[in-house]
């Protein structure tokens, strides 16, 4: 049905698309997966175009696609909900004009069910009417979101990226902004989040809940409300990142367990408004977390000091009368090493040059 008339198109398209995600992908050294499951296999299926065989949704194209293959979109604005549940590539013509809009309505934007899709060069926007409703949700393992600009009228998004018991995944080179999340990982483990440009968010731009063993490196996390924010998430790495102007730019804290042998080392923390970093450690926390060579807003002789807390009170409360209560002390961690100089750090995805 695709291919008659499609054939020389579609060649010159898979030629161009080898040589951006071969080139584009090798340079992600910290990746979590190999960059040859990125290139393209299988039939391709074309979505807006204009000669025969093309579809005229997105959601269509998923329906008669078969796992390996790859979905092509060509520039336009799509009004979708998509459930992707076949492990295919959908890849967008061009980042800024290939639209997938949820108008607010329907919950997720993108909803990725199967394992292993890629999911490239889109803006994907407008997620809403539900609640914890997100642009890109996923709830399976070893996706790679790649090049997406993600937006939502402020208030009314939740989440730029939610992931939920996923891993494995890839998320790099993408634009977040004016949701009240930014990329949401819970009970998530072993995801690479890098070279994401992250801002105006209501709440954190990144958070793990409950999810350990994640790599978070070189974003820039600028003018949000958090930057990157850890509750109970254990031995993950946040290294190389912008944390500017945000109000606080990272907390860790211990909710229902602990937040511990967490390494933040080599950011550069400069100019958020309350905390460049805090914490709160429970009652049976070691803070066993490893602050390192980071950039604190000017250089520093002497060891940079982190303020936080420490829980030696808990009363759990009475149902219907009194809520729990927990009662703190002043606290610190120590980054022995403080760097004298910002690092160098250049978000490769969105094109954005920080002006310090």
């Amino acid at each position: 049905m695709m291919k008659n008339s499609m054939i020389k198109k579609g060649s010159v398209v898979s030629i161009v698309l080898l040589f951006i995600l071969i080139n584009g992908f090798s340079s992600l050294a910290y990746s979590a997966t190999k960059t040859s499951s990125l290139i393209p296999r299988g039939e391709w299926l074309y979505v807006g175009g204009s000669g025969p065989g093309n579809y005229t949704n997105i959601q269509d194209a998923i329906d008669n696609a078969s796992n390996g293959d790859n979905i092509f979109v060509f520039n336009g604005i799509y009004y979708e909900n998509l459930q992707v549940n076949k492990s295919i590539s959908l890849l967008g013509e061009n980042q800024s004009s290939t639209i997938i809009d949820g108008q607010e309505t329907n919950g997720h934007v993108i909803s990725i069910i199967a394992e292993d899709v890629t999911l490239c060069r889109f803006t994907i926007q407008n997620c809403g009417g539900a609640p914890n409703a997100a642009e890109i949700y996923v709830v399976s393992d070893n996706n790679h979101i790649i090049e997406n600009t993600l937006l939502c009228i402020p208030v009314h998004g939740e989440e730029g990226i939610w992931l939920w018991q996923s891993s494995g995944n890839t998320v790099t080179w993408n634009t977040i902004a004016t949701h009240h999340y930014g990329i949401w990982l819970e009970n998530s483990a072993q995801n690479n989040i890098s070279n994401n440009y992250i801002t105006g968010i209501w709440n954190g731009g990144i958070i793990l809940g409950n999810s350990d063993n994640n790599i978070i490196f070189e974003n820039n996390l600028t003018e949000n409300s958090g930057g990157i924010y850890l509750r109970d998430s254990n031995e993950n790495k946040l290294f190389g990142n912008q944390i500017i102007k945000n109000s606080i730019g990272i907390e860790l804290t211990d909710w229902d367990s602990t937040s511990s042998n967490n390494t933040i080392e080599k950011n550069n923390f400069i100019k958020n408004s309350r905390r460049d970093a805090t914490f709160m450690a429970a009652k049976k926390s070691h803070t066993k977390n490893t602050w390192d060579e980071n950039y604190w807003n000017r250089p520093l002789r002497f060891p940079k000091l982190i303020l936080g807390g420490k829980e030696f009170l808990f009363f759990p409360g009475a149902p219907f009368h009194f809520p729990p209560m927990m009662i703190a002390r002043p606290w610190f961690n120590v980054d022995w090493h403080p760097a004298q100089e910002p690092y160098d750090i250049k978000v490769k995805g969105c094109g954005y040059d920080p002006q310090l």
